[in-house]
């Protein structure tokens, strides 16, 4: 013989719960339907420049595994240059736009943006900005060694900064080789060795090069231009 009493909730009890119910419910619907923001802007925007930077992005975060996703990831980078090569300004101008908030110690989005950079990344506003990053003083986790083998994030993201302007210097943007000569005057050594190294690669006059990066360079550091 079952005793339970069944379980009574009176008309009260049930209008004082409702409301909370119902704010529930309001802020369950209100959240869903809000998306985050990307990472960088361009991926959030319409129109051929911002379309053919999503597919370059995409494409670079991921290898094909198979010969048809070859196949379609070359359709698909094709198209996308082909767009970019017609909007390139406006396409430099998003890429700015999701490069100019970053730091040195952004280095993994920096490593998100590198095929970009590469491919868009020399014009005059973005080489200045890398040209920043890799010039800035040093973090204190740069400043004091750790003794762990990992570089710190910031000296991992001002040598990726100095490497792109390395790779349009080497491309042969007189703009990217000026900033990279510069660049001998970073604080940081690992900076410091690339910009001797590129600029001693692009130079048509190695003794005038070494001339302008040993008035950058400290002095102890002047055996660099019989290095490379």
């Amino acid at each position: 013989m079952n005793n339970t009493a069944p379980v009574r909730i009176r008309l009260g009890t049930l209008s004082r719960l409702a409301p909370a119910w119902l704010l529930v419910l309001a802020v369950g619907c209100g959240t869903s339907s809000t998306s985050p923001p990307s990472e960088f802007p361009f991926l959030d925007q319409e129109g051929p420049a911002a379309e053919a930077l999503q597919a370059l992005y995409a494409d670079a975060q991921r290898a094909p595994r198979t010969q048809a996703d070859a196949d379609a990831w070359l359709g698909r980078r094709i198209g996308a240059l082909a767009a970019l090569a017609a909007n390139r300004a406006e396409a430099q101008a998003l890429l700015l736009e999701a490069l100019s908030p970053l730091t040195i110690e952004d280095h993994s989005r920096l490593v998100a943006l590198k095929a970009l950079l590469e491919q868009l990344g020399d014009s005059p506003a973005i080489l200045a900005k890398l040209h920043g990053l890799a010039m800035g003083p040093l973090t204190p986790d740069e400043s004091t060694p750790s003794g762990h083998d990992m570089a710190p994030e910031a000296e991992l993201g001002r040598s990726l900064c100095m490497a792109l302007l390395a790779h349009h210097a080497r491309e042969g943007n007189a703009e990217a080789q000026a900033l990279a000569l510069q660049a001998a005057g970073s604080p940081s050594r690992p900076v410091r060795a690339a910009a001797v190294q590129v600029t001693l690669a692009v130079s048509r006059d190695r003794r005038l090069a070494q001339r302008a990066l040993g008035a950058e360079l400290p002095a102890g550091e002047r055996y660099l231009l019989y290095l490379y």
